[in-house]
């Protein structure tokens, strides 16, 4: 299956009349960005940028190239760095709201916001995951997808025993979090994130038209044991797209130890329906979520954002009952623009895209 194959559908929105669609298009902004000025050691606003434009589909990197040479000078490059991080890796790592994003400074981002925000009239709703858990269980025969473990409550309800029973959940694949707001900064928040999304993800909007509203479709949610499902939720596990039809390949991002024996040995998992009435989980979704873990990986993002919490804790700033903000948090504590002397220093030398054989850090 062929995902996110240059097209029609995948052409920039914005444009620079310098810019020509070459068989790499980063070599246009490559200078522009080696000219960059790091405002302190902690900047890494080039590492960011690079790693998007090693990663995105054609589509989103044609965007993001364009929004590149569009930039006049090194902060209008920091503020499309930030609203990468902000917009995109922070909320679907986090998984909730914060007050603002730092908005993109490309060439129409506040119509397309504005444009989503008037797509987006209800928000998602866990009304409906009682059903949506039932028929993924359905259709994955009432296993976790990886793991193949049977789920235990299934087992149960049936008065059967399986020598593999686990307890599963729910997982969504791009977060429900992304999809529900309650008021109307969070609309707005909820308009962003999805804009950036469908400009950075554009098959997203024009292969499968998932929307925020269809969040719980089960192109969008798999039953995962509970155990894998927090590993997946973090972006430290993925299931990236192989040439093979619903045949995907286990990423790995440093999982605790103790993981991997939920893990099948040879590193592929293998999607088959039970029910056709329920389609399997989206190569496209699947895709965009491997990514995203990648560059959260590769930026070295996801384990910042991981370390502030843990500090956070430990001075018990968060909650005993969970109720904390965690991407209000992370917004509090200036995670993506702390200065030198706030924050160890993160690689600032030119990114150089990770070698697969050496992805699967356990």
């Amino acid at each position: 299956m062929n995902l996110d194959v240059p097209g029609d559908s995948d052409r920039p929105r914005s444009s620079s009349s310098n810019l020509t669609l070459a068989s790499d298009v980063t070599t246009f902004v490559r200078p522009q960005l080696a000219s960059y000025e790091p405002k302190n050691s902690g900047d890494s606003t080039i590492p960011v940028l690079q790693a998007f434009m090693d990663y995105l589909p054609p589509g989103g990197k044609k965007n993001l190239v364009a929004d590149i040479a569009e930039r006049k000078n090194d902060d209008e490059l920091f503020q499309l760095s930030l609203s990468l991080v902000e917009g995109l890796l922070y909320r679907l790592k986090a998984h909730g709201k914060t007050p603002s994003i730092t908005p993109s400074p490309h060439t129409g981002y506040k119509e397309s916001v504005e444009k989503m925000a008037s797509q987006i009239t209800e928000s998602a709703s866990r009304n409906s995951q009682k059903w949506l858990k039932k028929a993924c269980l359905s259709r994955d025969g009432n296993r976790c997808v990886i793991s193949g473990s049977f789920d235990y409550d299934t087992a149960v309800k049936l008065g059967e025993n399986h020598d593999d029973e686990i307890e599963t959940e729910l997982a969504h694949i791009i977060p429900f979090s992304v999809a529900s707001y309650g008021t109307k900064e969070e609309h707005h928040t909820t308009s962003e994130i999805w804009a950036n999304l469908v400009r950075y993800f554009p098959s997203l909007e024009t292969r499968i038209g998932l929307t925020a509203e269809s969040i719980n479709d089960t192109r969008n949610a798999m039953t995962m044991d509970s155990i894998l499902h927090k590993q997946f939720g973090n972006f430290r596990l993925a299931l990236e797209p192989t040439s093979q039809e619903n045949v995907y390949h286990i990423q790995l991002y440093r999982l605790p130890s103790g993981v991997k024996k939920h893990l099948p040995s040879n590193d592929m998992v293998t999607f088959r329906s039970h029910d056709p009435r329920y389609e399997l989980p989206s190569a496209v979704l699947l895709g965009i979520h491997a990514t995203v873990a990648r560059i959260l990986h590769v930026t070295g993002k996801g384990e910042e954002a991981e370390r502030i919490l843990r500090e956070k804790e430990d001075i018990g700033v968060l909650a005993s009952d969970g109720s904390t903000n965690v991407s209000t948090l992370l917004s509090l504590t200036n995670l993506s623009s702390r200065t030198a002397t706030e924050q160890k220093p993160t690689n600032t030398a030119p990114h150089q895209p990770v070698d697969d054989k050496r992805e699967n850090i356990r």
